[in-house]
């Protein structure tokens, strides 16, 4: 700055004094400022510089479109589960809690009487509503009979504000601590009534998600399978965050091995991984689905397929193959 000055004031010497018209002397341009200047008279330079913008807005374009197909809700694990066994059980003790808290606030009269039950009663049908939302599987609902099938959709939106707002109930530790908070309160209410029943075992499905989170995997699926509530499931594993990188150039020869993959490893899959993966290969190679929706009470896999694979109404046929390739490495198959 003080160089700058004293240039200031040795160009207003060297200024006449007189004829009124006033000559302003042209500062010095800096030394980076001139040669960009210069680099950018030259046409070679300014066709490079073309180029790299071109490659940089590509890497950003393929960056934005992974990024929002990541945010295409039906296919995104909102929810960090638990064996297939322990999630039916909890999702039990949640429809429990949501029809026993119904029940008790169907009693207007107890809002004279006594206030501070009934709106524990309203936190206790709250609790339970959210309980058997977050367990729920998407997957099964969607192949339930009509209209029952509809629920999935909401309920998935449902799984995807939790996310978004509360994601400490998509943890399993959080849930544990939040089935024990749940649990606890209904156990004070009475003694072996159905409220402290629910609540008893609202405790003990909170405590199994707690040790399940550190590690510790009771064998209940054997115990779900044979009392009926359910099949074994897939052992536990946490979100996977992470994902493909997508290159545009290498993404149809990965998709051409993901589908011989696919096709050799399709019978040791999980139905619900078979059924995302046949409605983004159905996206990735046809488009848009245009079919209407399959007829019959006992169709529930086609029913859930066709709503996948609307859910992917107007994803690009690049976006669909990526996202195929990526589904098929979350189940840990190999290309």
């Amino acid at each position: 700055q003080q160089q700058q000055q004293l240039q200031q004031l040795q160009q207003q010497q060297r200024r006449p004094a007189g004829g009124g018209a006033r000559r302003q002397d042209a500062e010095p341009q800096p030394l980076a400022v001139a040669v960009a200047q210069q680099a950018f008279a030259d046409p070679m330079m300014r066709e490079a510089i073309k180029q790299q913008a071109l490659v940089v807005g590509g890497h950003a374009a393929d960056a934005a479109r992974y990024c929002g197909r990541q945010g295409l809700m039906v296919f995104q694990d909102y929810i960090q589960q638990g064996p297939q066994g322990v999630s039916v059980l909890c999702f039990v003790g949640g429809v429990a809690t949501t029809v026993l808290g119904a029940m008790s606030i169907c009693n207007f009269f107890g809002t004279v009487m006594d206030p501070f039950r009934y709106l524990l009663n309203v936190y206790v049908f709250i609790f339970g509503l959210t309980t058997a939302t977050i367990e729920a599987d998407t997957d099964r609902i969607g192949m339930l009979v009509t209209p029952f099938d509809r629920l999935a959709e909401p309920v998935t939106r449902a799984q995807a504000w939790l996310h978004e707002e509360a994601r400490l109930l998509t943890r399993l530790r959080g849930r544990g601590f939040f089935y024990l908070y749940q649990g606890a309160l209904m156990v004070t209410q009475c003694v072996f009534c159905l409220l402290f029943l629910c609540g008893l075992y609202l405790v003990m499905m909170g405590l199994v998600c707690i040790l399940m989170s550190f590690g510790i995997t009771p064998d209940i699926d054997g115990i779900a399978a044979s009392a009926g509530l359910g099949t074994a499931g897939p052992p536990y594993r946490p979100i996977d965050a992470e994902g493909m990188s997508p290159m545009s150039a290498e993404t149809e020869q990965l998709f051409r091995q993901a589908e011989a993959a696919w096709k050799k490893h399709k019978e040791r899959l999980p139905g619900k991984t078979c059924r995302e993966l046949w409605a983004l290969h159905q996206q990735a190679t046809v488009g848009d689905c245009e079919e209407p929706k399959p007829d019959g009470v006992f169709n529930g896999s086609a029913k859930e397929q066709w709503r996948l694979w609307c859910a992917l109404r107007g994803v690009p046929e690049f976006d669909a193959k990526a996202m195929f390739i990526d589904r098929l490495r979350r189940d840990g198959v190999e290309l």
